[in-house]
């Protein structure tokens, strides 16, 4: 029992010490500008498998990711999304920045500026503009955040913009006009949990939204691959030897 818990314990070192990451900035192609609250989109094998927002900097980081190849897709109002594909991760960190280029008919920001983080957005003759929507989406019974979950923000009964909640279930919809929004949370094996008449006037709106597991309207047919782990010695090296997932299923519990 004590070499089965310190080969475990071995191999999880290993797989922290060897984790791998995408990171980098969003930012307006023509302004250099960063671009704040931008949807971030994770693909593999055109399958999206991540989802977060960018930082007031722009800033986005996918962690602890296998290696292989992967494609990022950033979102933003007044833009058209951009997609960088073919990414090689192998190890450590790897750096790619997405330019994006405002759409012609997108919206006029040219009369708006930003103020220090978490106050207010306002027009060049003071009037409020953009605001912000944000919360954390989590399971009623237990509190924990939901992560992954798709967030869809309506207005007029319109789809205007969508985002993914991060590890810990929180969500942002930034550069938002001051009106009445709808939101909707989307969650595998949850009913979709929608809430209508948010009256956004000014300011950062937070809004956390619980959603009770039951019989939920999207489900997805999930086929289960075969995880071989590799078996490694003392010394940090491979055996060869691969465990199969149902056999690391009768390790003793630790």
């Amino acid at each position: 029992m004590r070499n089965s818990i310190l080969i475990i314990i071995t191999i999880l070192i290993a797989q922290i010490g060897a984790a791998q990451s995408i990171e980098g900035v969003i930012f307006d192609k023509e302004t250099g500008e960063p671009l704040p609250f931008a949807n971030v989109i994770l693909f593999e094998d055109s399958i999206q498998i991540s989802g977060m927002t960018t930082s007031m900097e722009g800033e986005y980081s996918f962690d602890d990711i296998a290696p292989g190849t992967y494609d990022v897709e950033a979102v933003y109002v007044g833009y058209p999304n951009q997609r960088i594909s073919g990414i090689k991760v192998e190890e450590g960190i790897v750096k790619v920045d997405v330019e994006m280029e405002e759409d012609e008919n997108g919206v006029d920001l040219s009369n708006v500026y930003v103020s220090p983080p978490h106050g207010r957005l306002f027009r060049s003759d003071g009037t409020p503009n953009f605001v912000t929507i944000h919360g954390k989406v989590f399971d009623e019974k237990t509190k924990e955040g939901l992560p992954f979950a798709n967030i869809i923000l309506l207005q007029k009964g319109v789809q205007i913009a969508g985002t993914t909640t991060t590890i810990k279930g929180n969500y942002i919809f930034g550069k938002l006009e001051p009106g009445e929004y709808n939101i909707e949370a989307v969650y595998i094996g949850y009913p979709n949990a929608r809430i209508t008449g948010i009256l956004v006037e000014n300011n950062a709106i937070p809004l956390d939204i619980s959603m009770q597991e039951g019989e939920g309207k999207h489900f997805l047919d999930i086929q289960v691959i075969e995880v071989n782990i590799p078996i490694i010695r003392y010394d940090e090296t491979s055996t060869g030897a691969t465990w199969k997932a149902h056999e690391i299923k009768r390790f003793p519990r630790f």
